[in-house]
Parts: C-alpha cells; structure tokens; sequence
C-alpha cells in the first residue's frame, strides 16, 4: 500500500565483461516516480558483486518507480504498485441541502467518496446511510472503482428539515439534510370564527381563519384565499 516499505530489498549485481561479480562498486539509488524513500541512497557491491536498498513507496496510489545506477556502466529501473492506504475519511461528495416536494423522490442522489489519509480514493468498502426519515432506494452501498457510493432519498410525508447520515465503520459520519416542501393545495377547513354573533354594522369578536392543506395534511403557505 501507499507510504508503506516493499517487503522485499531492490537488489542487483554487478559484473565485469565475462560475467565475473565486481565488489566494491558504488552504486546510486534513486526514485523516479512516486515520491518514495530509498535507503541508502548509495552504497558499495559486496563481496558477491550485489547492492541491495530498501525502498518505501510514496503516497500516490499507482505505478512508481526507482534507478540504480553505477558510473560508466548504465541504469537499471524497478518498478512497484501502490495500492490504496484503509479507509481514513468519508465525505459528501453530491447530493447535499436539497429540497423537494414531500413524498418525493430528491433529484440528485446522495452520493459519498471515501479516501485513505492521504486523499486516494478506496474501493471496495462498505456505506451505511441512514435517514431520519423517508426512504432509501440502498441502506448499505459499496465503494466504486471512484471510491464512491450512492443512494437515492424519497422525502417523508411531514413537511420539515430532515437528515440522512453516511458512515463508515471507524469513521466519522458524513450528513446530507434535505427539506421536504408542502405540496399544493388539497383541501382547506374552518379552524376559527365560525357560528359567531354580533351587532349589525360592527365586527365580529373573532377573525375568520381558514387553513389549507396539502394531500398530506401539511399547511400550504403563499395561496391567495378570496372571501366571498
């Protein structure tokens, strides 16, 4: 993995024209690709004509690379793969502070990356989402070759704020909020200032209220009500 040493030395040999060993021949280190450590950085053939370095491999995931070289003679070049470090963070990557009519499905999916600690992305690991209310089309999803996963959340039928949280084990919890909006008019009822009495030509003790609601029983605001 990422930023972790190979668990085998880089090692070569050295050898004059007939295929002979050369001790004693310095030999450079380097890393082309990767930004890796090697140790040494150089060193000396042994009695066998071999040099051996430990090589640690840098924090990009992906092909990198590393030289010996020796004065006069030529280079050779090793090649590694990093993969991925454990998962060290899960973030919201889409999806976020969206609004929708209650009962509805939200445009855009939720959708979370998940990377190690030094920002690669990880496959293959494991998303719990969890709403406070609604519904999901996943509870559980699986990290992409991206290091993503998704759901999609329809909204509960009580208009109001809610939250749906993405977690990982060992994880701090990523959150999306969402708003669930009223949706139109349905029905409407009296809920104060009927069966009132007064004097002619005066007003009457209590406001006329009439409340209108959606087809879940949700208050409608903004509509124009004409009194007749």
């Amino acid at each position: 993995g990422v930023a972790t040493p190979l668990p085998n030395p880089l090692g070569g040999i050295v050898v004059d024209a007939k295929e002979n060993p050369v001790p004693g021949v310095a030999v450079w280190w380097s890393i082309l690709t990767g930004n890796g450590t090697i140790t040494p950085r150089a060193a000396a053939t042994d009695a066998n004509g071999i040099v051996r370095a430990d090589w640690g491999l840098g924090t990009v995931v992906g092909s990198q690379s590393a030289r010996a070289s020796v004065a006069g003679v030529g280079d050779v070049d090793f090649t590694a793969t990093a993969s991925p470090g454990p998962a060290a963070e899960v973030a919201v990557v889409g999806g976020n502070a969206q609004s929708a009519t209650v009962g509805t499905m939200l445009p855009a999916p939720l959708v979370v990356r998940v990377v190690d600690a030094y920002g690669n992305v990880v496959p293959d690991v494991t998303v719990n989402f969890t709403p406070n209310g609604g519904s999901l089309t996943a509870s559980t999803a699986t990290t992409s070759a991206a290091g993503e996963a998704q759901t999609v959340w329809t909204l509960p039928t009580t208009a109001g704020a809610y939250a749906t949280d993405a977690s990982v084990t060992g994880l701090a919890v990523a959150q999306f909020t969402a708003t669930a909006i009223a949706g139109s008019a349905a029905s409407w009822a009296k809920t104060r200032g009927d069966e009132q009495s007064g004097r002619v030509g005066e007003a009457l003790p209590e406001s006329l209220i009439v409340r209108v609601l959606d087809q879940h029983g949700n208050p409608v605001a903004g509509l124009s009500v004409t009194w007749m």
